[in-house]
């Protein structure tokens, strides 16, 4: 299919709280750790650039690690005409993607789509990218998920299963997640005076704009949360 002129929003501002309290890398985020020689960061990224009609590419970083941040894309801050904008991440991811959109509109850069995806997310195939693109264009809005398979409890406070929850209908929702350009800057506008935090870019969207679509998630495209994920399958 014709690729119409798209962006990118990779965010890497996060704490990586969990992974760093789960291992003995102290205060290494895990977009910096090493995969097959390559970081989690690049390897997120990376495909993107191969893809027709990518018109920039946004990096949200922590700005007491923006060095670190432009080390770990290794040579896609450089990559021949593809523009790559640092991006400060603000107090939330939420944020982080609204000061990127802000950053490609600014810019000339947004293109008609723009993929927000997740820097920890290093497994991430071209299949999957296009399966998401593909259903986005015929939809304003797309993204991957897993049907729950495992059963579902709800815990009290003190650690013992409250409730079972009913898993039909239930989904792990993945990125990269898609929309035209101008309605999720438009969603995040919004969003940004209202008070609320938001889980991700979809429940943005579907506030303010409308329907999000889904489309068959990619269980190798898993995201980097304790160290364990780092080993290959």
């Amino acid at each position: 299919m014709p690729i119409p002129p798209f962006s990118v929003v990779i965010t890497a501002a996060g704490l990586s709280a969990r992974f760093k309290d789960d291992d003995a890398n102290g205060s290494v985020k895990k977009e910096f750790m090493s995969i097959d020689g390559h970081s989690v960061l690049y390897r997120a990224a990376v495909p993107f650039f191969s893809i027709p009609g990518l018109a920039a590419v946004a990096v949200t970083y922590d700005p007491q690690v923006e060095a670190q941040t432009k080390y770990a894309l290794e040579d896609l801050v450089l990559q021949h005409s593809i523009p790559v904008l640092m991006v400060e991440g603000g107090e939330t991811r939420q944020k982080s993607v609204f000061n990127a959109l802000q950053a490609l509109s600014s810019n000339g850069l947004s293109g008609d789509f723009v993929m927000i995806h997740d820097g920890a997310r290093p497994y991430v195939l071209l299949d999957c990218i296009y399966q998401v693109f593909g259903q986005a264009s015929v939809s304003g809005a797309a993204a991957g998920a897993i049907k729950v398979s495992d059963a579902v409890v709800e815990a009290t406070d003190d650690g013992f299963i409250k409730r079972h929850v009913d898993r039909s209908g239930l989904y792990l929702i993945q990125t990269p997640q898609i929309f035209r350009f101008q309605d999720i800057l438009k969603a995040h506008q919004m969003a940004s005076d209202d008070g609320v935090q938001y889980p991700d870019d979809t429940s943005v969207y579907q506030k303010y704009i409308g329907k999000v679509a889904l489309c068959q998630g990619d269980e190798r495209n898993r995201k980097i949360t304790w160290p364990h994920d780092l080993e290959s399958d």
